[in-house]
């Protein structure tokens, strides 16, 4: 058994609707400060920034693929908006399975158990760290629709970061058949 990876792209998001428990983050295209090569352009990528204060979400839907057989973790590239003192930020994911041709209807279906994880933000100001959170996946099968929540536990006490915490690249992992 091999391991496969789905890549969730931050521009591809669907947001909540912004009522009470479902606040959402922003989305922003950053571009690098570096100096672009000669007859190029500058570097240009889009984050998610997930608020200090406020939990706030995002979703990603995509078919689990073919050769799926189980597990699922997601695995969240971040940085902090500045600073570079010890400081913690927690992320939060959950998953929904809806099966083709069951019984099942997307629009009553809710999350499964949310998993939290805890990461040590980088002490280098906008330095990439990981963080990766098992899902509990639903009873999910190859070819079900699968929506993961991603969120940032903002009002947990452990989490101390004190700026936006800000998404670069997600990405789903499984074990293949």
């Amino acid at each position: 058994m091999a391991t496969g990876t789905i890549l969730l792209w931050p521009g591809a998001i669907t947001l909540p609707d912004g009522t009470s428990g479902n606040a959402f983050c922003r989305a922003q295209v950053a571009k690098s400060t570096g100096t672009a090569p000669t007859n190029g352009p500058s570097l240009f990528f889009t984050e998610l920034l997930f608020d200090p204060s406020t939990d706030q979400h995002c979703f990603f839907t995509f078919t689990l693929p073919s050769d799926y057989s189980s597990g699922g973790i997601i695995n969240i590239d971040w940085k902090r908006a500045s600073g570079t003192t010890a400081q913690n930020g927690i992320f939060k994911a959950a998953v929904a399975a809806v099966t083709p041709g069951a019984t099942e209807v997307p629009n009553t279906k809710a999350l499964n158990t949310v998993a939290t994880t805890t990461t040590a933000a980088g002490t280098t100001s906008q330095a990439l760290v990981t963080t990766a959170i098992t899902l509990t996946m639903d009873s999910a099968a190859a070819g079900d629709m699968v929506t993961v929540m991603l969120g940032r536990d903002a009002d947990n006490a452990s989490d101390t970061l004190t700026v936006d915490a800000q998404v670069t690249d997600v990405n789903f992992t499984y074990t293949t058949t």
